[in-house]
C-alpha cells in the first residue's frame, strides 16, 4: 500500500486510525510505502515518541488529514482536488504543521 492509496480513499478510513509512511529521499511522496493502524488503546500519542511501524514513520491521524484537505481547499478557493494534490497538502502539513501555498502544490 502506498500513501497515494490511503489518501485516495481518505474518507472511507476510520478517522481514529493513524497514517504511517516511509519518506523517499527525506520527503513523503505519493509512492511512499504506507500503512494505517488504529490509535493505541491507551491513548499514547505516538508522534511525541517518534514511533514508527516497520520502518514507516508516524505521519498524521486520518481525521486530521481530512480536516487539512478540507481547510486547505476552503482557504485556497479550490473545489476539486485530485489525489496527488491531496498527498502534497497532507505531506506538507504533516511535516511543517502549516498549510502550503496554492502555488506550492500541483492544484
Amino acid at each position: 500500500m502506498t500513501l497515494y492509496d490511503i489518501i485516495s480513499d481518505l474518507d472511507i478510513h476510520p478517522e481514529d486510525h493513524i497514517i504511517y509512511a516511509a519518506p523517499i529521499g527525506g520527503k513523503w511522496k505519493a509512492d511512499s510505502p504506507a500503512a494505517l493502524l488504529p490509535f493505541p488503546e491507551d491513548g499514547e500519542h505516538l508522534r511525541s515518541l517518534g514511533h514508527d511501524h516497520e520502518g514507516m514513520l508516524y505521519m498524521i491521524e486520518v481525521f486530521l488529514a481530512i480536516e487539512v484537505v478540507d481547510e486547505w481547499c476552503a482557504q485556497s478557493g479550490v473545489e476539486f482536488v485530485d489525489t496527488e494534490t491531496k498527498v502534497q497538502v497532507v505531506a506538507y502539513y504533516a511535516e511543517y504543521e502549516a498549510y502550503p501555498q496554492l502555488d506550492a502544490v500541483a492544484a
